[in-house]
């Protein structure tokens, strides 16, 4: 099974989210218009670690999904303000990881390096203490996922799209390499 087939189908699914991303999805659904509330650098960074995440293949990745501008809107609009500054804090030690191990800010390292970066955050997170704050790097990831997958990218065109209702087809061929399939309608901007 291909990595995104396997994200895909965990996101949309079945997989868990932390109650935090879960709050913001909820609240962000009725969200008024975007303000932005990202500095230029670190919307940069952002924008870097997301496409790290799910990045451009035969696929769009999560840049031209739309996922930063996804990300902003529950910053702004969907998470309680401690954890949206806890999340800014985050994208802060990302910059400041960046150059004291490189000597470069995020966007300007490397892929190995800005993928040794994600590692060391996302053993950070398996190691911290349950019950605390949901880790930056598991909002991250599951942001990510959410934005990208609930997308018109993402739900069309990563996703065999089968419109219900519609015709009732009870057999419907998969390959072994084939996309994962989503019935339902897929959403034209994010939730």
């Amino acid at each position: 099974m291909k990595r995104r087939t396997f994200l895909a189908a965990s996101a949309l699914f079945g997989g868990m989210m932390s109650a935090t991303v879960q709050q913001a999805l909820v609240a962000v659904a009725n969200a008024g218009e975007l303000k932005g509330v990202l500095n230029s650098q670190r919307r940069r960074c952002l924008e870097a670690l997301v496409e790290r995440i799910i990045p451009a293949t035969d696929t769009p990745g999560a840049m031209e999904a739309g996922v930063p501008d996804f990300i902003e809107l529950i910053l702004e609009k969907g998470l309680l303000a401690e954890d949206a500054k806890r999340f800014i804090a985050g994208i802060d030690e990302v910059g400041d990881l960046s150059r004291s191990n490189y000597g470069s800010d995020y966007i300007e390292l490397s892929a190995a390096h800005q993928d040794a970066i994600l590692t060391g955050l996302e053993q950070k997170a398996a190691n911290s203490q349950r019950g605390g704050a949901t880790p930056f790097f598991q909002v991250l990831k599951e942001l990510t996922l959410v934005g990208y997958y609930t997308s018109e990218v993402g739900a069309t065109q990563e996703i065999r799209y089968l419109p219900v209702p519609g015709s009732y087809d009870g057999c419907v061929e998969w390959k072994e390499d084939d996309r994962v399939f989503f019935f339902g309608s897929p959403l034209d901007k994010f939730i």
